[in-house]
Formats: C-alpha cells, sequence, structure tokens
C-alpha cells in the first residue's frame, strides 16, 4: 500500500511540474526506432508473463526532439496497459502521413467504452483494473509538451487503437 501511494504522489508531482511548464522537460533527439525499441525492451517481460505477442514496424524512422525519458514514459504507460488489456496481441506501427508521423499503439482487447473515451486522458479516469488514473493523462501530458498530439479510437483489432502524432 506504502508503495501504491508513493507511486501516486510522485505521478501527481510529474503532472503538476508538466502543467507548469516548470523546467524538467530536457530536449534532445532520439529516433523514433530507438524509442519503440526501448519501450519494447521494458515491457516485454510484462507482455512474457501474460502470453501477449507484441510486434512492431516502423516504416518511417524519424528525429524526434522530445525529452527522451519523458517520452519513453509517456510511450510505457501507453503500451503497459495495451499489453494489460490485450487478449493476445499488441502491434506498434510507425508511419508517416501527410507530413506527420504517427505512432498507432492497438491491442485486441474488449476496447474501451465509447462513454469513457472523451474522458479517457482525464486526471483519475479509473478502469476495472483499479490502476490510479495517472498513466494516461501524464502520458497526454508529456506528448502535448514534445508538441504532439494522443488521441484512442477503436482498433481493427478489436480493441483499442492509441494514435500519437507529431
Amino acid at each position: 500500500e506504502i508503495k501504491r501511494l508513493k507511486k501516486i504522489i510522485s505521478e501527481m508531482i510529474l503532472l503538476a511540474k508538466l502543467d507548469s511548464k516548470e523546467t524538467v522537460y530536457h530536449e534532445g533527439n532520439i529516433y523514433v526506432s530507438e524509442l519503440v525499441q526501448s519501450t519494447m525492451d521494458r515491457t516485454f517481460p510484462i507482455a512474457r508473463e501474460r502470453g501477449i505477442s507484441v510486434k512492431y514496424q516502423v516504416t518511417d524512422d524519424a528525429v524526434l526532439r522530445v525529452d527522451q525519458e519523458k517520452m519513453l514514459q509517456a510511450m510505457l504507460n501507453i503500451v503497459t496497459n495495451a499489453i494489460r488489456h490485450a487478449r493476445e496481441q499488441v502491434v506498434i506501427d510507425v508511419v508517416r502521413s501527410n507530413q506527420r508521423l504517427e505512432i498507432m499503439i492497438d491491442d485486441d482487447g474488449k476496447g474501451i467504452d465509447h462513454t469513457i473515451m472523451p474522458h479517457l486522458f482525464d486526471r483519475f479516469i479509473k478502469g476495472k483494473d483499479g490502476e490510479t488514473g495517472l498513466g494516461l493523462a501524464i502520458s497526454r501530458a508529456i506528448i502535448e509538451r514534445s508538441n504532439g498530439t494522443i488521441r484512442v479510437e477503436d482498433s481493427p483489432l478489436g480493441g483499442a487503437r492509441f494514435v500519437i502524432t507529431f
């Protein structure tokens, strides 16, 4: 319980700092392929434990100017959620579309209730798994601070699709 409370407090502090534009954001260049590979490396144990296959394809390896540590945290939040809700697979695709770079994370889970979708990135929106409801809010704050956007929609795999656009 103490560990869970410490996590909540640290997430709330990070959100407050991101909101205030405090100097917690250190930009640098990173290839999208490196970002995705780092995400894969860190989420592999969770996926393996749950028996989830995670595949990825980077068709356009662009360079992003972002805070690498924070962007990795955003990706980890999203991909870990996808793994937790997937039945068998998660697919990450990186494509360029109309001069924009899109990172799409799809899962084959049950999907997200359409009444929750508009509020999914709000703070303290809890899913059925009882998590704090801060992970996706943090991810959105980091992505927006990086001049990107994030949205959620239905996935062709049957679950949810998170689309990060730069």
